[in-house]
């Protein structure tokens, strides 16, 4: 699909292009789903990491494919927040029971998404453009019923239903939508578990004011806060 990159490049995301070719080694598939991915391969010795960008040859979309490159661009920068939240997440016996896969990588992409936006909006891109589900509401009236069913018993939680708070939690503290409020759903949450609540909070906070530009920086400090705090939290439940 090489020769669909003009269609998938333009005056406003070409230096990204050209920036994340030269450090990786990128190669444009057609896409097995109905959306853009992006597949990073790990790095060999000397040579340049592969890359695998799928896209739609019916949809041939910068501003989808921008998105996909600033995924790459936050991996040339060395921010693999996802992967090493997902590292410790298998170190440990009690996170690994409570994230599901999806889960672990639903995470993932919504602290990468929060620090890609700003940078996709400067290129000059449409907030709306930027993922796909802009206009679908993260959490709705039905699903938050369901979540209170699942935290019902306060001496017995279901892990299924700990999943579930806390991909909607990071789901609707990633929307871009700005028009969509959440704040009764967060209240509604934070009484179901407070202590629960204001670990994902602090953490998401912590992320939020992280500055990715500045080499000297390290997340690593608040992977561990939020690992240890979840972790804790999670020895004080029953939890089947």
């Amino acid at each position: 699909m090489r020769n669909q990159i003009e269609h998938l490049v333009d005056n406003r995301n070409i230096y990204l292009w050209q920036q994340m070719n030269k450090k990786f080694n990128i190669f444009i598939l057609e896409s097995f789903e109905p959306n853009y991915s992006i597949n990073i391969k790990k790095k060999k010795l000397f040579r340049k990491t592969k890359v695998f960008i799928s896209v739609l040859s019916s949809d041939l979309c910068p501003a989808s494919f921008t998105h996909e490159l600033l995924h790459l661009y936050l991996t040339s920068m060395k921010i693999l927040i996802g992967d090493d939240l997902i590292e410790l997440i298998f170190k440990n016996e009690n996170l690994y029971r409570i994230f599901s896969r999806d889960l672990r990588n639903h995470v993932s992409n919504c602290l990468e998404h929060i620090k890609m936006l700003p940078l996709y909006s400067e290129l000059g891109y449409e907030n709306e453009k930027f993922i796909s589900d802009y206009s679908t509401e993260k959490m709705t009236p039905k699903e938050m019923n369901n979540l209170e069913f699942g935290f019902s018993n306060i001496f017995l939680l279901d892990r299924g239903a700990v999943d579930f708070y806390i991909g909607k939690f990071f789901a609707m503290k990633a929307c871009n939508n700005t028009t969509i409020d959440y704040e009764n759903y967060y209240t509604k949450m934070k009484n179901l578990d407070f202590k629960l609540f204001n670990i994902l909070d602090e953490f998401w906070l912590s992320w939020i004011n992280y500055d990715i530009t500045k080499t000297k920086n390290n997340y690593n400090s608040l992977l561990y806060k939020f690992t240890t705090d979840l972790n804790f939290w999670i020895n004080s439940k029953a939890i089947l």
